[in-house]
């Protein structure tokens, strides 16, 4: 099972759950993702996986809902793929 190091989760429930995109850099030192890259967005491609885009653009940040075609990948903004295997509940995220 892995923690979060140095997290304060009142201060994030209170600041940030449904609120805003928080990023936690090395959250989890060690890990390493089941899935590369190429496997993830070939999952967010998927009916059955809920997938999603988190973009930012100049002045806010975006949601796109997936499933996703391949062009769907090819971005000049800063984004992160999301994709949620609900058999397991796993989030997978690159």
């Amino acid at each position: 099972m892995y923690q979060l190091q140095n997290f304060d989760r009142q201060q994030f429930l209170n600041q940030y759950w449904q609120r805003e995109p928080l990023l936690i850099k090395n959250a989890l030192p060690g890990f390493e993702n089941p899935l590369s890259a190429d496997e993830l967005a070939g999952l967010a491609l998927e009916q059955e996986v809920e997938s999603r885009i988190v973009l930012q653009s100049a002045s806010a940040w975006e949601l796109v809902q997936g499933p996703f075609t391949v062009a769907a990948f090819d971005r000049d903004e800063p984004w992160t793929l999301l994709a949620e295997l609900e058999r397991t509940g796993c989030i997978y995220g690159e």
